[in-house]
Protein backbone atom coordinates (compact mmCIF):
# COMPACT_ATOMS: atom_id res chain seq x y z
CA UNK A 1 0.00 0.00 0.00
CA UNK A 2 2.82 2.77 0.83
CA UNK A 3 4.23 1.84 -2.77
CA UNK A 4 0.62 2.23 -4.45
CA UNK A 5 0.31 5.55 -2.17
CA UNK A 6 3.68 6.86 -3.81
CA UNK A 7 2.18 6.32 -7.54
CA UNK A 8 -0.53 8.22 -6.71
CA UNK A 9 1.34 10.54 -4.97
CA UNK A 10 3.53 11.15 -8.16
CA UNK A 11 0.00 11.49 -10.40
CA UNK A 12 -1.50 13.63 -8.12
CA UNK A 13 1.71 15.99 -7.41
CA UNK A 14 1.39 16.26 -11.81
CA UNK A 15 -1.99 17.39 -11.68
CA UNK A 16 -1.34 19.54 -8.75
CA UNK A 17 1.26 21.41 -10.85
CA UNK A 18 -0.69 21.44 -13.88
CA UNK A 19 -4.17 23.14 -11.97
CA UNK A 20 -3.06 25.01 -9.28
CA UNK A 21 0.49 26.60 -9.38
CA UNK A 22 -1.20 29.10 -11.95
CA UNK A 23 -3.61 29.76 -9.58
CA UNK A 24 -5.87 28.40 -12.16
CA UNK A 25 -9.07 26.48 -10.54
CA UNK A 26 -10.44 23.18 -11.67
CA UNK A 27 -13.73 23.89 -13.33
CA UNK A 28 -16.28 22.04 -15.27
CA UNK A 29 -18.28 22.61 -18.26
CA UNK A 30 -21.34 23.28 -17.24
CA UNK A 31 -22.55 22.28 -20.88
CA UNK A 32 -21.37 19.10 -20.37
CA UNK A 33 -23.40 16.00 -18.77
CA UNK A 34 -22.06 14.75 -15.86
CA UNK A 35 -20.18 11.65 -17.24
CA UNK A 36 -21.66 8.29 -16.30
CA UNK A 37 -19.92 4.65 -16.80
CA UNK A 38 -21.77 2.26 -18.19
CA UNK A 39 -21.95 -1.27 -18.37
CA UNK A 40 -23.36 -4.77 -19.98
CA UNK A 41 -24.99 -7.08 -17.63
CA UNK A 42 -26.85 -9.66 -18.15
CA UNK A 43 -28.61 -8.68 -21.98
CA UNK A 44 -29.16 -4.56 -20.13
CA UNK A 45 -27.08 -1.52 -19.64
CA UNK A 46 -26.23 -1.05 -15.91
CA UNK A 47 -25.10 2.62 -15.44
CA UNK A 48 -22.30 4.51 -12.35
CA UNK A 49 -21.59 7.95 -12.26
CA UNK A 50 -17.91 8.44 -12.64
CA UNK A 51 -16.16 9.97 -9.49
CA UNK A 52 -12.84 11.79 -8.42
CA UNK A 53 -10.55 12.97 -11.24
CA UNK A 54 -12.13 10.92 -14.17
CA UNK A 55 -15.05 13.40 -14.25
CA UNK A 56 -12.75 16.15 -15.31
CA UNK A 57 -10.84 13.97 -17.70
CA UNK A 58 -13.74 12.58 -19.32
CA UNK A 59 -15.82 16.07 -19.64
CA UNK A 60 -12.52 17.79 -20.70
CA UNK A 61 -12.25 15.12 -23.78
CA UNK A 62 -16.13 15.39 -24.61
CA UNK A 63 -15.74 18.89 -24.92
CA UNK A 64 -12.77 18.56 -27.57
CA UNK A 65 -14.61 16.05 -29.11
CA UNK A 66 -18.11 17.54 -28.92
CA UNK A 67 -19.98 14.54 -27.64
CA UNK A 68 -22.86 15.68 -25.90
CA UNK A 69 -23.86 11.75 -24.71
CA UNK A 70 -22.96 11.31 -20.89
CA UNK A 71 -22.61 7.77 -21.24
CA UNK A 72 -18.63 6.01 -21.78
CA UNK A 73 -18.64 2.21 -22.13
CA UNK A 74 -15.17 0.20 -22.34
CA UNK A 75 -14.21 -2.29 -25.37
CA UNK A 76 -15.29 -5.20 -23.72
CA UNK A 77 -18.52 -3.97 -22.89
CA UNK A 78 -19.44 -2.50 -26.13
CA UNK A 79 -18.08 -5.23 -27.90
CA UNK A 80 -20.68 -7.62 -25.95
CA UNK A 81 -23.33 -5.92 -26.51
CA UNK A 82 -23.53 -6.11 -30.18
CA UNK A 83 -21.33 -2.81 -30.79
CA UNK A 84 -18.18 -2.01 -33.17
CA UNK A 85 -16.00 1.20 -32.93
CA UNK A 86 -15.77 3.87 -35.61
CA UNK A 87 -12.51 4.31 -37.61
CA UNK A 88 -12.00 7.84 -35.59
CA UNK A 89 -12.57 6.49 -32.06
CA UNK A 90 -10.54 7.24 -29.18
CA UNK A 91 -10.44 5.65 -26.18
CA UNK A 92 -9.60 7.92 -22.85
CA UNK A 93 -7.06 6.17 -20.03
CA UNK A 94 -8.95 6.51 -16.44
CA UNK A 95 -8.26 4.91 -13.36
CA UNK A 96 -10.61 1.98 -11.93
CA UNK A 97 -10.99 1.35 -8.83
CA UNK A 98 -12.94 -0.34 -5.78
CA UNK A 99 -12.84 -0.54 -1.98
CA UNK A 100 -13.04 -4.07 -1.07
CA UNK A 101 -11.19 -6.58 1.50
CA UNK A 102 -7.50 -7.46 1.56
CA UNK A 103 -7.27 -11.32 0.77
CA UNK A 104 -4.82 -13.65 -0.04
CA UNK A 105 -5.07 -13.70 -3.74
CA UNK A 106 -5.18 -9.83 -4.27
CA UNK A 107 -3.54 -6.91 -1.44
CA UNK A 108 -4.91 -4.02 -4.31
CA UNK A 109 -1.25 -3.62 -5.48
CA UNK A 110 -0.21 -3.23 -9.27
CA UNK A 111 2.15 -5.54 -9.92
CA UNK A 112 0.65 -8.32 -12.18
CA UNK A 113 1.57 -9.24 -15.24
CA UNK A 114 -0.81 -7.46 -16.90
CA UNK A 115 -4.44 -5.93 -16.33
CA UNK A 116 -6.35 -8.59 -17.50
CA UNK A 117 -4.68 -10.64 -14.78
CA UNK A 118 -5.22 -8.31 -12.20
CA UNK A 119 -9.19 -8.30 -13.27
CA UNK A 120 -9.86 -11.84 -13.12
CA UNK A 121 -7.80 -12.25 -9.87
CA UNK A 122 -10.00 -9.38 -8.54
CA UNK A 123 -12.85 -11.43 -9.66
CA UNK A 124 -11.37 -14.17 -7.76
CA UNK A 125 -11.04 -13.04 -4.72
CA UNK A 126 -14.50 -10.71 -5.22
CA UNK A 127 -16.34 -13.24 -2.41
CA UNK A 128 -13.62 -14.08 0.16
CA UNK A 129 -14.33 -12.58 3.64
CA UNK A 130 -11.71 -10.95 5.06
CA UNK A 131 -12.02 -7.89 8.32
CA UNK A 132 -9.33 -5.34 6.14
CA UNK A 133 -10.21 -2.93 3.59
CA UNK A 134 -8.08 -2.19 0.76
CA UNK A 135 -8.47 -0.58 -2.09
CA UNK A 136 -7.86 -2.31 -5.55
CA UNK A 137 -6.85 -0.23 -8.36
CA UNK A 138 -6.20 -0.31 -12.00
CA UNK A 139 -6.16 1.47 -15.19
CA UNK A 140 -9.29 1.79 -17.92
CA UNK A 141 -10.05 2.86 -21.33
CA UNK A 142 -13.18 4.29 -21.74
CA UNK A 143 -15.07 5.18 -25.36
CA UNK A 144 -17.69 8.03 -25.12
CA UNK A 145 -21.07 6.14 -26.97
CA UNK A 146 -20.60 8.32 -29.63
CA UNK A 147 -17.86 6.70 -30.92
CA UNK A 148 -19.51 3.84 -31.35
CA UNK A 149 -22.57 2.16 -34.49
CA UNK A 150 -24.35 -1.14 -34.03
CA UNK A 151 -26.11 -0.80 -30.62
CA UNK A 152 -28.40 0.71 -29.03
CA UNK A 153 -27.47 2.82 -25.69
CA UNK A 154 -29.53 4.32 -23.04
CA UNK A 155 -31.29 7.47 -24.36
CA UNK A 156 -30.10 10.73 -22.61
CA UNK A 157 -31.39 14.21 -22.24
CA UNK A 158 -28.69 16.94 -23.19
CA UNK A 159 -27.82 19.11 -20.24
CA UNK A 160 -29.57 22.53 -20.19
CA UNK A 161 -27.91 25.60 -18.31
CA UNK A 162 -30.10 26.69 -15.52
CA UNK A 163 -31.10 30.24 -15.20
CA UNK A 164 -29.72 32.98 -13.03
CA UNK A 165 -32.52 32.47 -9.78
CA UNK A 166 -32.35 29.09 -10.01
CA UNK A 167 -28.64 28.87 -10.16
CA UNK A 168 -28.44 31.01 -6.89
CA UNK A 169 -31.28 29.19 -5.15
CA UNK A 170 -29.26 26.05 -5.67
CA UNK A 171 -26.11 27.40 -4.27
CA UNK A 172 -27.44 28.65 -1.56
CA UNK A 173 -28.93 25.41 -0.63
CA UNK A 174 -25.55 24.05 -0.93
CA UNK A 175 -24.60 26.25 1.40
CA UNK A 176 -27.29 25.77 4.18
CA UNK A 177 -26.58 22.12 3.96
CA UNK A 178 -22.97 23.19 4.68
CA UNK A 179 -20.05 20.65 5.54
CA UNK A 180 -21.11 20.25 9.49
CA UNK A 181 -19.34 22.76 10.37
CA UNK A 182 -20.22 26.78 11.59
CA UNK A 183 -19.25 29.57 8.59
CA UNK A 184 -18.24 33.13 9.58
CA UNK A 185 -17.93 36.38 7.57
CA UNK A 186 -15.39 38.99 8.30
CA UNK A 187 -11.44 39.79 7.50
CA UNK A 188 -10.01 39.29 3.90
CA UNK A 189 -9.07 36.22 3.89
CA UNK A 190 -11.01 32.36 2.66
CA UNK A 191 -9.71 29.41 5.12
CA UNK A 192 -11.11 26.85 6.85
CA UNK A 193 -9.99 26.23 10.26
CA UNK A 194 -9.44 22.13 11.80
CA UNK A 195 -8.84 23.42 15.11
CA UNK A 196 -12.28 25.36 15.95
CA UNK A 197 -14.20 23.24 12.92
CA UNK A 198 -15.02 26.84 11.10
CA UNK A 199 -14.80 28.40 7.69
CA UNK A 200 -14.18 31.72 7.87
CA UNK A 201 -14.35 34.13 4.59
CA UNK A 202 -15.49 37.55 3.67
CA UNK A 203 -19.00 38.46 3.17
CA UNK A 204 -20.27 38.56 -0.75
CA UNK A 205 -19.97 41.99 -1.07
CA UNK A 206 -16.41 41.92 -0.66
CA UNK A 207 -16.13 39.56 -3.74
CA UNK A 208 -17.32 41.57 -5.75
CA UNK A 209 -19.65 38.82 -7.41
CA UNK A 210 -21.79 36.05 -6.30
CA UNK A 211 -20.18 33.65 -8.36
CA UNK A 212 -16.30 34.04 -6.83
CA UNK A 213 -18.06 34.36 -3.64
CA UNK A 214 -19.55 30.94 -4.09
CA UNK A 215 -16.34 29.76 -5.86
CA UNK A 216 -14.87 30.60 -2.61
CA UNK A 217 -17.26 28.72 -0.30
CA UNK A 218 -17.26 25.81 -2.15
CA UNK A 219 -12.98 25.15 -2.23
CA UNK A 220 -13.61 25.67 2.23
CA UNK A 221 -16.08 23.35 2.29
CA UNK A 222 -13.91 20.79 0.16
CA UNK A 223 -11.46 21.38 3.04
CA UNK A 224 -14.26 21.12 5.63
CA UNK A 225 -15.30 17.88 4.42
CA UNK A 226 -11.61 16.24 4.42
CA UNK A 227 -11.20 17.26 7.90
CA UNK A 228 -11.58 14.88 10.90
CA UNK A 229 -14.83 16.28 12.09
CA UNK A 230 -16.19 15.16 8.52
CA UNK A 231 -15.20 12.51 6.74
CA UNK A 232 -11.81 11.89 8.38
CA UNK A 233 -10.43 11.60 4.74
CA UNK A 234 -6.49 11.03 6.57
CA UNK A 235 -7.27 9.04 9.64
CA UNK A 236 -4.39 6.86 10.03
CA UNK A 237 -2.48 7.95 6.69
CA UNK A 238 -0.65 11.22 8.05
CA UNK A 239 3.09 9.10 7.42
CA UNK A 240 1.72 8.89 3.72
CA UNK A 241 3.48 11.02 1.31
CA UNK A 242 0.70 12.11 -0.03
CA UNK A 243 -0.54 13.66 3.01
CA UNK A 244 2.88 15.45 3.52
CA UNK A 245 1.79 17.55 0.35
CA UNK A 246 -0.27 20.70 0.94
CA UNK A 247 -1.26 19.97 -3.00
CA UNK A 248 -2.60 17.26 -2.93
CA UNK A 249 -5.41 18.52 -0.07
CA UNK A 250 -5.69 21.67 -2.02
CA UNK A 251 -6.33 19.66 -5.22
CA UNK A 252 -9.04 17.94 -2.89
CA UNK A 253 -10.54 20.86 -2.21
CA UNK A 254 -10.80 22.30 -5.85
CA UNK A 255 -11.72 19.01 -7.22
CA UNK A 256 -14.96 19.88 -4.29
CA UNK A 257 -15.32 23.12 -5.43
CA UNK A 258 -16.10 22.43 -9.13
CA UNK A 259 -17.90 19.55 -8.68
CA UNK A 260 -20.52 21.66 -6.31
CA UNK A 261 -19.96 24.98 -8.84
CA UNK A 262 -21.15 22.39 -11.55
CA UNK A 263 -24.15 21.08 -9.84
CA UNK A 264 -25.05 24.72 -8.80
CA UNK A 265 -24.51 26.06 -11.86
CA UNK A 266 -23.07 29.10 -10.77
CA UNK A 267 -21.13 30.07 -13.73
CA UNK A 268 -23.95 31.86 -15.13
CA UNK A 269 -24.16 34.81 -11.66
CA UNK A 270 -22.55 38.06 -11.57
Amino acid sequence: MEKLMSVQNDKFSLVAGDYLSSGVPLRLNLEQAWPIHIFWKEGKWEMVPCTGFNVFKLMQVAEEKGYKSPYWVSLRDGENAGGELREDAEGVNVAGWRVRGVSANFHGDLSLDSVEDAEAKMDAAEDEETALPGVAMRPKVLFNTEAWRGVDFPAYVERQLPGKEEALERAQAIAEKGAGCEVKHGGVLAYYNPSLNVICLPTPEEYGSLKAYYWALFEQIGHALASRHQMDLFKGLTMAPFCKEASFKVLYAKMVAAQLAYEAGIDVLE
